[in-house]
């Protein structure tokens, strides 16, 4: 036999060769495979698989194919079969380096498969031996393949690793059937035991450290082999206790990874290299995680190791800390991922759940009883495991995720009995608070993965199971707590709808709520206002006051009274209190101290006595004007007519003229000598007059609100910094704008955006060419860089791309060389930025709206205080976008200010007065350090140099304040607050919890406000850190871009099985005009008569396909890479919405489900890339999509609060609610580790759904008839058939049969003159019926109709079915575009019927419709205008008809546009009988 190079199929193994030994094997494989494939779709028949499998065998037979080789094979066909199955192997798996073991492993598999296939089957027999050289043949091998793929796809992915795998599995399988063990039949757990053994630990694969690190890279790359290994499900008994057994051994290894990974690597080699081996024997050879014994070990290493570092005096502290971090977060992953993963609750568990709620409890004396060794493990010892707040709250999380109701009643008897556990009352409330915020925490988490309705629906759950009791009724225990905690979830929630329903923020049209979802948000806030307004629920009614207070400032008073539907928020005792004590507002100047408090104090109490000479006088026998003491005069002066608007008018001393005049003689007389700028400016606040009229907004008046005031004075404070040139030299480039802003010219801007074509395009390596889209920006085709498809532009939305390599209108190739980066300032309108902007460069997105508030306010001092030429023509000249008239410059950079630090409230989770606060202390530290060099060029000429100039702004004023908001930040803000007026404000004394507790009650401590330990939080957190942090963690920089996107794709698993589901169910069964006519909820009703089962599948997956696309669906018509039609983004996802949707195609309906799963391919492919080039990673796997399950995806939903709670460090003392940190680099390591390592490349396959009448055209005919003769049927046959169909429904399921049959009969052929029927029932083996009609719905079909007759039975049908539409006034052709069923006019109908005298209208019609179906249909919409009757008569001579000579009367008017429209007319003019289809 010839022997030639043939390519290998698989995925894994392409491009590879090897050399064949049964001629032409990979040809027959591709033709086996091709009719496997249409035999997978035809109706379930019979028992699977052994049913399917005859029936794929008999037709593989009647194959010319199977028959030539029945022919020529029979007297040697074992012999042969064996050689195409050794070429098969090769093909399908192609063992490395032509190992003979792994051939033989996977020989072993296909033919234990076939084995077992065999069994029961009455055919066979014989002994295994025949059976596998006797019985074994090329379409079996293919069944068998199909079959045994996901074990063989374990063995492949395990060879890739360590080839030499083949040959220890080749002789374990020798010696097990010389013994005839039980695991030949258990191959998989076979493999995972040689994998155990392989990763198994001894003490010299980890002596040093580079070993070690090799050690647990071998583990983590094994790990998804085994994890996958164990989810098969085992059969019987036997299988699933050795499946026990490799998991338990399995789980002690990823234990020993863990503690590598974590106390070791991640402290220092050195510290605990012994205590791994120590680790591996304590856990003994099958470790139970669930057990006591097992953690009680883990903790006794953990416990030994922090001994022996502090006996060791040459471990410094820092390393002792660090282990004690390491050593919690490596207890967190063995209870996650080993412990509760595993855990049901019983009684041997009890003690575990005692001894982990000691973690949470600080109980030692109950820890003490369980632990073997107390000496040597006590967790409270100085040298003990930490169990801080963040992993005792973990421990909630767990206990409360998986409902442990044992674990309710053990904390509930804890709690009421704490008098013999808690000396200390600060304890027994502490543990209440934890708890509270757990289950608190835990609803949270729930809540945000909801859609608002589902939202909606989980918040009225909660509301309806909170009763009307009294909570201090109730006893201490976990019911009143988790009431409480619920009460909590519900309040945070319903004041962020407060805000929203009723635009507090005043947000306007950036609102996007549909009415349902307002009403029924406002029907919640009605009903939560109803149990707020209840006897004892007090604290619940402050907490929302608290909740509201904290995202809206000061203003909470003014935008909750003035608005009749919030007023009840703030408390009616409260409302009394206010009314009776003077409006008052922060200072936020005293931050400049004891000078500061002085000064203010005297000018107020002056001007109360109204005597401006007593002022004068005070000022010159204690001060002389330094300037420090100067611009405490000036804050002064602010802060007093500031006061004076809060007065209200009748209660005044003064009239406002008398105020302004006072303040401005005191100015002129008393401050004269100083700066001429500083002067002016300290006259324009004495005035009121703040920018001399350039700005009205600047203006303080009665209706000013606290946010208004807010921003004129960060605008004053910046104007003093400025006029009395007091700042540190770094801040020289942004006080040029003030001081000098002609020299800024040519210049660049601190946070513009740089020019990255160069960059970006010295980056790309492949081939292709750059364009820029109608606005500007760049974007790259690869490849050959034609343009073949269509997409969005990620910059500004507009289409890039294009089709047939012709560009988008306004699109044109980009041929630039040089750095195009502008200088000057480049942002358009502030109303025109859409999104909270990431980090520029080195800053981050905190940083970078803070140096632009900076910016703002210099540029609104500037253009409101120099000569007019500098506003009208100088600062102009600097903006270069957005900036339509120069008399607009001050309010351009208002409206940007204000919309800065609305961003810095997002960014920084801070409310507006918040923000604004901790810019006044950037002002201020501006101005301590004046005079100070900044040793680095201020003349930002070059992006070298504006690059420079940010990182060391940032590090110097920025980082330092954001790094201590908790702390330096939050002790100025307590001296603020410390002011006797504000501190006897009400509100204020509430929002900020200044009330004195009750010493011996805990619930008070229950209600105080604190910040939620969650992903937002996080977010917010990572966002003002500094560039170094954000080098050190790209993946969570990533992840918090992206995660939106990410989220979704945990329901690619979902979308993907629904579209196979779908498109296998319908396959060339279904036309587009039934698709679009038919209802998902029609479909599901259908499929739930028929399978119940599958009817409850099929609904979560269309709920996670509606999911995702409501989620997302923007994003994908945006950045997709299919176009996308407006109408498909306005489409839901519901039960009345048409099947069409859920058929995938690149046009039309099914363009949405495509377009969605690609994109969330490309999202979920971004992140494993990310991955791999963080850890320069070099692997390049790829799963194909129709393999994809959820162990594939990057699915963090249930394991992120853990992470997030593992590395967060947070007091539960009174007051630090709201202070919280992250280790960020801790996070990127564990996200890293938990979430994406090991996931896989998805390799995207667009399915599409091929239509009835899309799946056949002129070629597939050709090849029918090529392969099985063809004859016409005779018209007294047809008309006997027809009386049996004589409903639409009837014709079209013949047709959906005959669709079926054409297929396969273009594919492997058949005898011309076998039966139609016999060909259904003994080669597609279609169910045989009863009684009656069988599939052809006709009797006399199955007796007259052979394969010969296929095509004409066919097209008669076809047109018969065309016909009863028509008559119905329907559609006939459904597979037409829109543009060819244009409706002919009147007149055109009646030339239609009088052109029918001239010719036979029935055998026109017979060409007419194989016209439209074969020509037509694929016409593209330029051509709709082209003659009917000229382009049948081109055609048909292509075609070789006869064409009637009188046809040429046929209207010549009538358009290509209206061929549907016209054989209607023709339809029912003349009702034809059939007549048998000739010429053709």
């Amino acid at each position: 036999l010839p022997r030639c190079r043939v390519p290998v199929l698989s995925d894994g193994a392409g491009g590879q060769y090897f050399k064949a030994h049964f001629p032409f094997s990979w040809m027959i494989n591709q033709y086996t495979s091709q009719i496997l494939s249409e035999t997978k779709n035809l109706p379930a028949a019979g028992d699977f698989p052994v049913c399917f499998w005859k029936r794929f065998e008999t037709l593989f037979d009647q194959t010319k194919l199977g028959e030539k080789l029945l022919q020529h094979l029979r007297n040697q066909e074992a012999r042969y079969i064996l050689l195409y199955l050794r070429d098969f192997i090769y093909i399908k798996y192609f063992p490395h380096d032509h190992d003979k073991h792994q051939y033989m492993v996977y020989e072993f598999v296909l033919l234990k498969c076939f084995e077992n296939y065999s069994i029961g089957d009455e055919e066979f027999e014989e002994p295994t031996e025949v059976r596998y050289t006797d019985k074994l043949t090329i379409p079996k091998i293919h069944c068998v393949y199909e079959d045994s793929k996901q074990l063989s796809c374990l063995l492949q992915q395990a060879f890739v690793i360590d080839k030499r795998l083949g040959g220890k599995l080749a002789r374990l399988i020798s010696e097990m059937k010389e013994s005839d063990d039980d695991k030949l039949n258990h191959l998989e757990l076979v493999l995972l035991e040689e994998i155990s053994s392989l990763c198994s630990h001894k003490k010299e694969r980890t002596a040093r450290e580079q070993l070690a690190r090799k050690y647990v890279s071998e583990v983590k790359q094994w790990q998804p082999i085994v994890e996958k290994g164990l989810s098969f499900k085992q059969q019987n008994q036997f299988g699933k206790d050795l499946q026990m057994n490799i998991r338990h051994k399995w789980n002690r290894i990823v234990a020993v990874q863990l503690f590598i990974s974590h106390c070791t690597l991640g402290v220092g080699f050195s510290v605990t290299e012994n205590s791994v081996n120590r680790l591996y024997v304590l856990l003994g050879e099958y470790p139970d995680f669930t057990s006591v014994d097992v953690i009680n070990n883990i903790l006794f290493v953990l416990s030994s190791c922090l001994q022996k570092m502090n006996k060791n005096m040459g471990v410094p502290a820092v390393t002792k800390q660090k282990f004690r971090d390491q050593a919690t977060r490596f207890f967190i992953s063995i209870l996650t991922n080993l412990t509760f993963k595993y855990l049901r609750i019983g009684d041997r568990n009890e003690d575990l759940i005692l001894l982990l709620m000691g973690f949470v409890t600080l109980d030692e004396k109950n820890i003490s009883v369980l632990i073997k060794d107390t000496e040597n493990v006590n967790i409270f010892k100085k040298d003990g495991f930490d169990p801080s707040p963040g992993f005792r709250a973990f421990l909630l999380q767990l206990f409360i995720r998986h409902r442990y109701d044992v674990f309710k009643v053990k904390i509930s008897q804890y709690l009421n009995d704490t008098v013999s556990h808690y000396t200390d009352q600060s304890m027994k409330k502490e543990l209440c608070l934890l708890i509270v915020q757990s289950i608190e925490d835990s609803h949270h988490q729930r809540f945000i993965q909801y859609l608002p309705q589902q939202q909606i629906e989980f918040l009225n759950a909660q509301m309806e199971n909170i009763t009307n009791r009294y909570l201090a009724d109730l006893v201490l225990s976990y019911e009143l707590l988790e009431r409480i905690a619920i009460l909590r979830f519900i309040c945070m929630h319903i004041s962020n709808w407060i805000i929203e329903c009723f635009d507090l923020l005043k947000t306007g049209s950036d609102t996007q709520i549909s009415d349902h979802i307002l009403r029924e948000k406002k029907r919640m806030i009605i009903s939560f206002q109803d149990i707020c307004l209840m006897d004892g629920f007090e604290y619940l009614h402050v907490l929302l006051l608290k909740n509201i207070y904290h995202q809206l400032g000061s203003d909470t008073l003014h935008l909750i009274t003035e608005n009749r539907d919030c007023s009840w928020i703030i408390p009616e005792h409260v409302m009394q209190e206010m009314a009776e004590l003077p409006a008052v507002m922060p200072d936020y100047f005293i931050i400049y101290g004891e000078d500061y408090i002085r000064i203010a104090s005297a000018v107020e109490q002056v001007n109360l006595l109204q005597n401006k000479d007593a002022l004068s006088q005070f000022f010159s026998k204690n001060m002389k004007l330094e300037t420090v003491l100067l611009e405490c005069i000036l804050y002064s002066i602010f802060q007093e007519i500031s006061r004076f608007f809060y007065i209200e008018q009748e209660k005044r001393t003064q009239s406002l003229d008398e105020k302004f005049l006072t303040m401005k003689n005191f100015v002129n007389f008393d401050l004269k000598d100083i700066n001429t700028e500083v002067n002016n400016l300290a006259i324009q606040i004495a005035t009121n007059n703040l920018g001399d009229g350039h700005l009205p907004n600047l203006q303080l008046s009665n209706t000013s609100s606290n946010s208004e005031i807010f921003l004129i004075r960060l605008i004053y404070h910046v104007a003093v910094m400025l006029s009395g040139t007091k700042y540190h030299r770094l801040f020289l480039p942004i006080a040029l704008i003030y001081e000098n802003p002609q020299n800024l010219k040519d210049r660049l801007f601190p946070t513009m955006m740089d020019d990255h074509f160069n960059s970006a395009k010295a980056a790309i390596t492949e081939s292709g060419k750059w364009y820029q889209c109608p606005n500007g920006h760049p974007y790259f085709i690869g490849d050959c860089g034609g343009a073949q498809v269509e997409f969005t532009c990620t910059d500004c939305g507009t289409r890039v791309g294009g089709k047939s390599y012709i560009l988008v209108s306004q699109n044109v190739l980009l041929e630039k060389t040089k750095d195009e980066t502008r200088a000057g300032y480049l942002l358009t309108k502030a109303n025109d930025v859409k999104n909270v902007p990431s980090g520029e460069r080195s800053l981050s997105p905190a940083s970078v709206r803070i140096i632009r508030v900076l910016l703002d306010v210099s540029f609104i001092w500037s253009s409101c205080s120099k000569h007019p030429v500098t506003r009208s023509q100088v600062l102009p000249s600097l903006v270069n976008g957005g900036l339509d008239d120069p008399r607009a410059l001050p309010n351009f950079f208002y409206q940007h200010l204000g919309r800065d630090v609305r961003d810095l409230t997002q960014l920084t989770g801070k409310n507006f007065e918040e923000v604004v606060f901790i810019l006044h202390l950037i002002v201020k530290s501006l101005m301590e350090t004046a005079g100070e060099q900044c040793g680095i060029p201020t003349e930002l000429t070059q992006r070298e140099l504006r690059e420079q100039w940010e990182r060391e702004f940032d590090k110097r004023f920025i980082q330092p304040i954001l790094n201590s908001l908790h702390t330096d930040v939050q002790r100025q803000m307590d001296q603020v607050l410390s002011e006797k007026r504000i501190a006897n404000n009400p509100i204020l004394r509430i929002v900020y919890e200044r009330e004195e507790p009750e010493p011996n009650n805990p619930l008070p401590h229950l209600w105080r406000y604190r910040t939620i330990v969650s992903l937002e939080h996080f977010s917010q957190s990572f966002s003002t850190a500094d560039v170094r942090t954000k080098d050190k963690c790209p993946l969570v920089d990533k992840f918090l871009r992206e995660e939106n996107k990410l989220f979704v794709t945990r329901y690619l698993p979902d979308i993907v099985q629904l579209q196979r589901r779908v498109r296998d169910k319908f396959l060339h069964r279904l036309d587009r005009r039934e698709a679009v006519n038919t209802t998902i909820k029609q479909f599901l009703d259908r499929t739930r008569n028929e399978n119940k089962q599958e009817w409850e599948e099929l609904n979560n997956q269309l709920e996670s396909l509606a999911t995702a696309w409501s989620m997302i669906g923007e994003d994908v018509r945006k950045n997709g890479r299919l176009k996308m039609e407006e109408a498909l983004l306005q489409q839901e996802i519901t039960p009345a919405t048409c099947l069409a949707y859920l058929l995938p195609s690149s046009t039309g309906e099914g363009v949405l489900i495509t377009s969605l799963t690609d994109y969330l391919v490309l999202i979920h492919n971004s992140f494993v890339h990310a991955y791999r080039d963080r850890v320069k990673e070099s692997r390049s796997d790829k799963i194909p999509l129709r393999e994809l399950s959820t162990s594939h995806v990057i699915e963090y939903e249930e394991h992120l609060q853990p992470l997030l709670l593992s590395h967060a460090h947070y007091s539960l003392a009174l007051g630090q609610g709201s202070h919280v940190t992250y280790d960020f680099e801790g996070v990127e390591q564990q996200f890293m580790e938990q979430f994406i390592q090991n996931k896989p490349l998805i390799l995207a396959e667009h399915l599409r759904f091929e239509y009835t009448r899309e799946a056949y055209n002129l070629d597939v005919f050709e090849q029918v008839r090529h392969k099985v003769e063809q004859t016409e049927l005779k018209e007294v046959a047809w008309r006997t058939i027809r009386e049996d169909l004589d409903s639409l429904e009837s014709v079209s399921d013949v047709l959906l049969v005959l669709d079926v049959v054409i297929g396969f009969l273009s594919s492997v052929g058949g005898e011309p003159e076998q039966k139609v029927s016999s060909y259904l029932y003994d080669v597609l083996k279609y169910p045989r019926p009863t009684h009656g009609a069988g599939p052809l719905q006709s009797v006399r079909a199955d007796i007259i109709l052979y394969l010969k007759h296929i095509l004409s039975f066919w097209k008669l049908l076809s047109i018969e079915k065309a016909r009863k539409l028509s008559l119905l006034g329907q559609i006939p052709f459904s597979s037409l575009k829109e543009e060819f069923l244009e409706l002919t006019t009147e007149d055109e109908t009646l030339e239609i019927i009088r052109s029918c005298d001239h010719f036979p209208v029935e055998k026109i019609l017979v060409y007419l419709h194989e016209f439209i179906l074969f020509f037509v249909r694929d016409r593209s919409d330029d051509q709709k205008n082209f003659g009917l009757r000229e382009s049948m008569v081109e055609y048909g001579e292509d075609m070789g008809w006869k064409l009637p000579e009188g046809f040429k009367h046929f209207p010549e008017g009538i358009k290509l546009s209206q061929c549907a429209s016209a054989w209607s007319v023709l339809s029912q003019q003349h009702r034809i009988a059939s007549a048998p289809v000739t010429d053709m």
